[in-house]
């Protein structure tokens, strides 16, 4: 695991877009789609942005985009973490597919997972994601994989009891999110540094951790833990 301080946090948003953009477009060089995992939150929406201004010109090629977890609410609630970054990427182009969960009002929860699950089968299959970008949260959760929880190795499970509201979600699972080819854990904010001091001792309670026994993780952070940060230094390891 790499560990690189970038401050401000527009910086180091700034520099993760650059970093998926270059993936989405090594995809197309390859004459693949380019398929990018984003969580939601202030970091989703500012990457949706990013990628906007990224490929402002036109997309070269098809790009996926899948949204690590949602909460089980309806399209356009403000709780759902699609809306955001579907209103931050604001591209109206046939080569972008934003490949959202469906809502409780044309799905039960497992029809939403098997839904979301099949979307994936069907256009990814077994290949790796070419970008996997996720926010880790205060108690070290990524997607809506929590300390603690049960866990499941399917590509696609519900998760019933979130400590945050509102709690019945649907995530991709860490097994899933470990085939990249990328992968970066966002921890931005000094509500983080207690999860940043966890995730830097490697504590196997997190699932930021786990994800990371799994592939190589980059995590990228404004808080410095005592360390001088810059845009382009590997601070811990």
């Amino acid at each position: 695991m790499d560990i690189r301080g970038i401050t401000p946090a527009s910086e180091a948003i700034a520099q993760v877009t650059s970093d998926t953009a270059r993936a989405v477009r090594a995809a197309w060089a390859a004459g693949r789609d380019a398929h990018v995992v984003l969580s939601g939150g202030r970091s989703g929406a500012a990457l949706g942005a990013g990628i906007r201004q990224e490929f402002h010109a036109g997309l070269a090629g098809k790009l996926h985009i899948w949204i690590a977890d949602e909460r089980f609410v309806e399209y356009g609630d403000a709780d759902r973490n699609d809306t955001a970054i579907v209103e931050a990427l604001g591209m109206d182009s046939v080569s972008l597919v934003v490949h959202r969960h469906l809502p409780p009002s044309r799905a039960s929860l497992g029809e939403i997972v098997i839904d979301y699950a099949e979307q994936l089968l069907a256009a990814v299959g077994d290949a790796e994601f070419d970008a996997v970008v996720l926010s880790v949260g205060e108690d070290g959760h990524v997607a809506s994989v929590f300390p603690d929880h049960v866990q499941f190795e399917t590509p696609v499970y519900a998760e019933s009891a979130s400590p945050k509201p509102p709690s019945i979600r649907t995530t991709i699972s860490l097994q899933r999110l470990a085939g990249t080819r990328f992968c970066t854990l966002l921890v931005l904010g000094e509500s983080k540094r207690d999860a940043l001091s966890r995730v830097v001792v490697g504590d196997p309670a997190l699932p930021a951790v786990q994800l990371a026994a799994m592939t190589a993780v980059t995590v990228v952070t404004d808080v410095t833990l005592g360390m001088p940060a810059d845009d382009t230094n590997v601070v811990a390891s």
